[in-house]
């Protein structure tokens, strides 16, 4: 392990940049919009949530697209739109806001809305290549840490090209946020409230906000263009002598394994019934232990056998466990950015809102519709996973590529 370390470290140095740049980013917008919103007192004549509302029915568009407000108590806060259930949701700090900063913010969801409804077919292109990207990337990273250990020929190559695709697919991301904040611009300029000042800030709101997805796109490239060392570590095989399991080495194999298939049995059962009692206790315990159990059984087998076939078997298991293996490979950069760096970064981001009393009065007038909007926001994410877009069906295949391995091993 040592002496995977000394070789690996350029590389996750190199991964821990993007990073480090994005904590300084994080720090260098967090300020800048916190200096931009207290430049201008809350004088608007609507908060940004009832300007939203307006503006739907100004487009005729309140029959399609439904507006809720959430904050702390919600089980998911944040300002996004929602494109297979039509639903925009603002955080509390944006909705009950009267400045241009967060009137942008929530005229760029709209965006997204008027984007996706006006453009249904390029809208789910969009989606398609994000899933896709999730993805290729985790499919990328295995086949990496794979090669390292039996640099098999040309999967550095295939590695490479899924992420070279995959930081092509993220220029849809791009194109999905200017293309928001071009109908967010527009919006504005439709309310006569909103002067020239206020367009000047709203529109550097939305440049610092695009600039973040650009900055993660330009870091991306950074790693593309130093994959020449991504070519050295898996020059050469790292695989040792074949191990043979001894008799206690088989039962372990055979305990993870059973955990594995129990997990694979319980996430079909619960598709289609609703298990209670002993069976319910048993699949759920089962899932919580699939990952770790995968994680064993990977170890433990990977060198049992030579053949390039198994090879990839081995490779095909790691694209759901590749998380774990980087983190351990990464572990004293990890401690390093969550002791040091972001506790100095923790001093240093501020948070975008300048709290004004108007802000305060709002907020508290505003408690019925939290409490809606925090229900309506629980009921989305419910429909999300009991009936998940195909999309989302497809890339949970990815949890299943271990089966190719599980069956190699114990029918070999």
């Amino acid at each position: 392990m040592v002496e995977l370390l000394g070789s690996l470290w350029p590389l996750l140095l190199l991964m821990y940049v993007p990073s480090l740049l994005a904590t300084v980013m994080r720090i260098v917008i967090t300020r800048a919009l916190r200096r931009l919103d207290e430049s201008h007192p809350d004088d608007l004549e609507h908060t940004a949530g009832t300007w939203l509302a307006h503006e739907l029915a100004r487009l005729g568009l309140g029959d399609r697209v439904k507006t809720i407000v959430t904050d702390k108590e919600a089980k998911l806060s944040l300002d996004a739109y929602h494109p297979f259930h039509g639903v925009i949701q603002l955080s509390a700090d944006t909705h009950f806001k009267r400045d241009p900063m967060h009137w942008a913010i929530a005229a760029h969801e709209l965006g997204h809305a008027r984007f996706h409804l006006g453009w249904p077919v390029l809208a789910r292109i969009i989606i398609t290549a994000l899933y896709i990207k999730r993805a290729l990337i985790p499919t990328g990273v295995a086949l990496v840490l794979g090669n390292i250990a039996f640099a098999l020929p040309h999967l550095t190559s295939i590695a490479f090209a899924l992420f070279v695709i995959s930081v092509g697919l993220h220029l849809f991301v791009l194109l999905d946020e200017l293309v928001a904040s071009a109908y967010a611009m527009q919006s504005l300029r439709a309310s006569p409230t909103f002067s020239s000042k206020h367009m000047r800030s709203a529109d550097r709101m939305l440049a610092l906000a695009f600039a973040t997805y650009l900055f993660g796109f330009a870091t991306r490239l950074l790693l593309l263009s130093q994959w020449h060392l991504v070519e050295q570590l898996t020059r050469h095989a790292l695989v040792p002598p074949l191990a043979t399991l001894t008799t206690f080495g088989f039962v372990l194999a055979a305990i993870v394994s059973t955990v594995l298939v129990v997990a694979v049995l319980w996430r079909i059962v619960k598709r289609y019934l609703d298990p209670i009692g002993l069976v319910n206790t048993i699949g759920v315990i089962a899932e919580l232990l699939a990952k770790p159990a995968l994680i064993v059984l990977v170890l433990l087998i990977w060198n049992v056998r030579a053949d390039v076939g198994y090879a990839w078997n081995v490779i095909l298991a790691l694209i759901t466990i590749q998380p774990y293996f980087v983190i351990m490979l990464m572990l004293p950069i990890i401690l390093i950015d969550i002791f040091v760096v972001e506790r100095f970064a923790r001093q240093l981001v501020v948070d975008i809102t300048h709290r004004t009393s108007q802000l305060i009065r709002d907020y508290e007038a505003g408690r019925a519709e939290r409490r809606v909007g925090n229900l309506a926001i629980a009921d989305v994410i419910n429909k999300w996973r009991t009936s998940p877009p195909l999309e989302h069906r497809m890339l949970h295949v990815l949890h299943y590529s271990y089966l190719p391995l599980l069956i190699t091993f114990w029918l070999s």
